[in-house]
C-alpha cells in the first residue's frame, strides 16, 4: 500500500496490484503499529485520569478496581521515570 491506502502497482507486474511489492513494507506496518500503541498509551493515561476524577465524583465503585489503578500508576511512573532520567520519546 503507499501513503494514501492504495495498492502499489509492482514494477515488475504493473497490471498486478499486491501488498508484496516493497521490502518496506513490513517497515511501514511496523511504524504503524508503534503509533497505535504510543497512541493508546498516551490515551489510557490522559481519559484514565480523567475517568478516575470522574469516578471518584460520581461514585462509580469500578474506577478504585486494585488493577486498572495500579496499572494506571504504573504507567505514569514509567513516563515520570523517562523525564527524570532524560529519555526522549521519539513519538512525542
Amino acid at each position: 500500500m503507499n501513503h494514501w491506502g492504495t495498492a502499489a502497482l509492482c514494477p515488475s507486474h504493473p497490471s498486478r496490484r499486491t501488498l508484496q511489492c516493497s521490502p518496506m513494507n513490513i517497515y511501514n506496518f511496523l511504524a504503524d503499529v508503534m503509533v497505535a500503541v504510543h497512541l493508546g498509551y498516551v490515551a489510557f493515561v490522559v481519559f484514565g485520569m480523567l475517568l478516575i476524577l470522574l469516578g471518584i465524583a460520581r461514585s462509580w465503585r469500578w474506577v478504585r478496581n486494585f488493577w486498572f489503578r495500579t496499572v494506571h500508576f504504573l504507567m505514569i511512573a514509567v513516563v515520570v521515570a523517562e523525564s527524570l532520567g532524560g529519555i526522549v520519546c521519539p513519538l512525542t
